[in-house]
C-alpha cells in the first residue's frame, strides 16, 4: 500500500478509503462486548473470530515494517491491535474458566508462536520480495478465516437462541395449569374452565 503521496491518488483513495471500512469493522463487535460487560457473562460466545483477528493484524504491521512506506496500513492496524486486544481482555475477565482456558490456549498459539515463527522463518530462510510476500499472504488469509469464523460463530449463536426461545416455550406449555372437576375421571371433555373458583356455564 503506498504511503501518504498524492503523486499516485488512486492508491491512496484507495488507501484511505479501505481504512475506514476497516475501522467500522473493528468497531462492530462493540455491542456484543457491552452486552458482555453489561451482563457479566459472555453468554456463550467464543474468542476466536477476536484471537483471529489479532493475529491477522499483527502479521499485516509486521508486512507493513518490512515493506517499508506503508504508513496507512500501520495505523489501521495499530488501532485494529488496541480494539482487539480490549475485546479479548474483556472476554477474559468475565468468561467460564473453561472459555478462558481455550481462549488463553489459542492466543499463545497464534500471537505468539505461530507470530514468533512467521518472523523467524522470513528473516532467515527469505530474502528481498520474497520475505514481503509471506506476511502479506498470510495477513489476507487470517483476514478471510476471520471473516469466516465470525459468521460460523454468529450463525451458531442464533441457532442456539431459537433452540433455547423453543424450549422455553415448551416448558411453559408444560407447566401451563389445568383444571379438573373433584371426582371427574380425566379423559377427553374432562377439564372445565374456571371463571371466579367456580366452572362457567357452557
Amino acid at each position: 500500500m503506498a504511503g501518504l503521496s498524492l503523486e499516485q491518488p488512486l492508491p491512496f483513495i484507495f488507501g484511505i478509503s479501505g481504512n475506514i471500512i476497516s475501522f467500522m469493522v473493528f468497531l462492530s463487535p462493540l455491542p456484543t462486548f457491552y452486552r458482555i460487560y453489561r451482563k457479566k457473562s459472555t453468554e456463550g460466545f467464543q474468542s476466536v473470530p477476536y484471537v483471529v483477528a489479532l493475529s491477522s493484524c499483527m502479521l499485516l504491521i509486521y508486512y507493513a515494517l518490512v515493506k517499508t512506506n506503508a504508513i496507512l496500513l500501520i495505523t489501521i492496524n495499530s488501532f485494529g491491535c488496541f480494539i482487539e486486544t480490549a475485546y479479548i481482555t474483556i472476554y477474559l475477565i468475565y468468561a467460564t474458566k473453561k472459555a478462558r482456558v481455550f481462549c488463553i490456549q489459542i492466543f499463545v498459539l497464534l500471537n505468539v508462536v505461530a507470530f514468533a515463527a512467521i518472523v523467524l522463518l522470513t528473516r532467515l530462510a527469505f530474502t528481498g520480495p520474497d520475505r514481503v510476500t509471506l506476511p502479506n499472504v498470510l495477513g489476507f488469509v487470517f483476514g478471510v478465516v476471520q471473516m469466516v469464523v465470525y459468521m460460523l460463530y454468529k450463525n451458531n449463536k442464533k441457532k442456539d437462541a431459537a433452540v433455547a426461545a423453543a424450549q422455553s416455550q415448551d416448558r411453559g406449555a408444560e407447566l401451563r395449569p389445568s383444571f379438573r372437576v373433584a371426582g371427574q375421571p380425566r379423559g377427553e371433555g374432562s377439564k372445565q374452565e374456571i371463571d371466579g373458583g367456580q366452572p362457567r356455564d357452557r
